[in-house]
């Protein structure tokens, strides 16, 4: 019998997501030992609780054989914690995935760690400024030699995956189902087109596994955990999207958000993430810089390649309006000879007439020009990071002040009475499930797997639920997945 079939049955035995897993990867435990002990055995290791050994004992080697011949029938590639092209950041995670199924290239996954990957997520709904503003962002990062990462749904994460295949980028899909589905089945022309072009769709679930709501926020931790950053393009104040951006914090990564207007119920979950210290997306440039910071040399490689290859194409298909106001070069005037007055080394980089770049061809003049591109590059976005720095948008941003038209004649409310009016319109609109999970909360944090046991639910399905009543108001996430009232 093969190894991927004990770590298959090791995989669902233990359950999705469980933090048992993390047992298995610091002990380096063997999967095929842990099958062949018994019941007794099992628990005098001291390492699972009760629940987890029987549940263990109960998977059958038989269904994991079901699994892995499936895998093979359809050409899934099965993954395990001991293979090589295993993702080694996800080894980081409270509850890694023991195996994951993946079609595609699984090489880009083993070099994962070394490169530098993005996720880009945000509704299923966008409006028009969601869409252009993920497009443009994805497309020039891509160019930047980043990877994208997202999650195959409709709305942006399928215009990050488009965008990036657009200029032949790297894109990995992470599915909330097994890899027997597509989900929406509208995206399926673009899975087939993420295989085609090098790129990866894997799933943690088995292949049969069909849709269910509740492993989607499971599979956010998974997109969070690939990435070094994740940026959220359009998110209103509940979405899916807010989940991957509180994972990413969980695991010490950055998160960018994209401006929107105060007024605009689809953005108030990027509002919110910006005022709460997200770094404000407003241009490629600001995404970049962190990851240049770590990882300039590979970014700069690739950023001048492409740059040389793409610059004269990008000018006749990109229209001027898709521009964001961060792309003008701070030298650029406004006076139809704007570009003779700029600095040769500006002329060289948008391409001009007067500097043609042979890209298969560089000189040592052009190695130097290279050089003083980059540098300028590095100066101008961290004076840019100076000038708009975090809290000085946040003291900028006004407050939306919340009234309401009170008679006259009214007396008003005490503290305690106003909290109290304003707890019960929050539960009246709530199911049975959202008023037993909000009923147990408190204003001291509490650990999330602490609070699935007093729910009597799983972690996944008690996740889903806090942010269906609402994270960050009224509940507030804490790092190590801790929960509180605000």
């Amino acid at each position: 019998m093969t190894r991927e079939l004990y770590w298959i049955w090791l995989s669902q035995g233990l359950g999705t997501a469980s933090p048992a897993a993390q047992a298995v990867v610091e002990h380096q435990l063997d999967p095929q030992k842990l099958c062949a002990m018994s019941l007794q055995e099992l628990l005098q290791m001291e390492l699972f609780s009760a629940e987890v050994c029987k549940k263990l004992k109960s998977f059958s080697l038989q269904s994991a054989q079901k699994i892995l011949d499936r895998c093979n029938e359809r050409g899934y590639s099965v993954l395990s914690v001991e293979d090589q092209d295993y993702p080694r950041q996800l080894l980081s995670l409270c509850d890694p995935p023991l195996v994951l199924y993946v079609q595609g290239d699984t090489r880009l996954l083993g070099m994962m760690e070394t490169l530098p990957v993005l996720a880009v997520v945000g509704t299923r709904n966008p409006s028009d400024y969601g869409v252009r503003a993920a497009g443009d962002l994805s497309r020039k990062l891509a160019q930047m030699g980043l990877v994208i990462v997202s999650g195959l749904a409709m709305g942006i994460d399928a215009c990050a995956h488009q965008s990036t295949l657009s200029v032949h980028g790297k894109t990995v899909a992470v599915l909330g189902c097994g890899l027997d589905y597509t989900y929406p089945a509208q995206t399926a022309g673009l899975r087939e087109q993420i295989l085609r072009q090098g790129g990866t769709v894997l799933s943690e679930l088995a292949p049969a596994v069909s849709v269910n709501g509740k492993y989607f926020p499971v599979r956010n931790r998974l997109i969070a955990g690939l990435s070094q950053g994740v940026l959220v393009v359009e998110a209103p104040a509940r979405s899916g999207a807010l989940i991957t951006a509180s994972c990413a914090l969980e695991q010490g990564k950055d998160v960018f958000a994209v401006p929107f207007g105060i007024y605009d119920r689809n953005g108030a979950g990027t509002l919110g993430l910006i005022r709460d210290g997200a770094i404000p997306a407003i241009s490629a440039q600001d995404v970049a810089y962190p990851f240049a910071q770590r990882l300039s040399r590979q970014i700069a490689l690739e950023a001048q390649k492409e740059t040389a290859k793409v610059q004269k194409i990008e000018e006749k298909t990109i229209q001027e309006k898709e521009k964001t106001v961060h792309d003008v070069h701070p030298f650029q005037r406004e006076d139809e000879h704007a570009a003779h007055t700029l600095p040769k080394t500006e002329r060289i980089y948008r391409g001009s007439d007067e500097k043609q770049i042979n890209p298969d061809v560089e000189s040592a003049e052009w190695k130097r020009e290279k050089e003083k591109l980059l540098t300028e590059f590095l100066t101008l976005t961290n004076r840019h990071k100076e000038e708009i720095a975090p809290e000085e948008i946040l003291k900028s941003l006004p407050i939306q002040n919340r009234t309401s038209q009170v008679p006259a004649n009214a007396r008003p409310l005490t503290i305690d009475q106003a909290e109290q009016q304003e707890e019960n319109s929050l539960t009246e609109s709530m199911t049975e499930q959202q008023k037993k999970v909000y009923g147990m909360l408190t204003k001291q944090p509490q650990p999330l797997e602490e609070l699935a046991q007093r729910c009597q639910m799983s972690v996944g399905e008690l996740t889903s639920i806090l942010f269906e009543i609402g994270v960050p108001d009224p509940i507030r996430v804490y790092p190590g997945r801790m929960f509180s009232l605000k």
